[in-house]
């Protein structure tokens, strides 16, 4: 879909109702970092800004790589798993805050949906000091074909939220040289 083809008003109500329900899930479910938490409401998002949703060209590697990526455990990265291994399947080209910039996706052995790690101006300041995420959906999709990341679905990973949780860390070269003012912000 070309990007003027995008109704407005029908993306903001899907951006609405993703963040309706991973907040009812993270309070919740089981599998929460956050269900049982005294006095949580949801978390804290920037408001939608179609700014953020960018067209990158998708390059999938013919022979994925398996990368080592380093783990977090906790929102102070503390103890956990030191490291885990991916693979480093595409690379998105996009620019965003007129920067042109790059983003390897992972993903783990059998999966279709790959994993953006990244960090951008935001992060520590308004956005988790370890980062945050992007699931791409990338199945059907041809090599160069132009594909939607909406960073206004970038999310926190859980090791932010619970020491239980073990998180990988984005590289450094997946770093957006630019504030993304999208997704999820620092709960307080």
């Amino acid at each position: 879909m070309a990007e003027s083809d995008l109704d407005l008003d029908a993306w903001r109500d899907r951006v609405r109702d993703y963040r309706e329900r991973k907040d009812a899930f993270l309070e919740r479910d089981d599998d929460s970092p956050l269900a049982g938490r005294d006095g949580f409401d949801g978390l804290d998002y920037y408001e939608p800004d179609p700014e953020y949703r960018v067209v990158a060209r998708y390059e999938p590697r013919q022979t994925p790589e398996t990368v080592v990526l380093e783990m977090a455990k906790g929102s102070d990265g503390g103890d956990g798993p030191s490291e885990a291994e991916y693979e480093a399947a595409a690379a998105f080209g996009f620019t965003v805050g007129g920067e042109f910039t790059t983003l390897t996706g992972y993903r783990t052995p059998g999966q279709e949906t790959l994993l953006v790690p990244f960090t951008d101006e935001t992060t520590g300041d308004t956005t988790p000091a370890m980062g945050r995420y992007l699931d791409v959906d990338v199945e059907g999709v041809d090599a160069r074909d132009e594909v939607a990341l909406d960073f206004n679905l970038a999310y926190a990973p859980f090791a932010h939220y619970d020491d239980a949780y073990a998180s990988p860390l984005p590289p450094t070269d997946n770093h957006v040289p630019a504030r993304i003012d999208a997704g999820e912000r620092t709960l307080d």
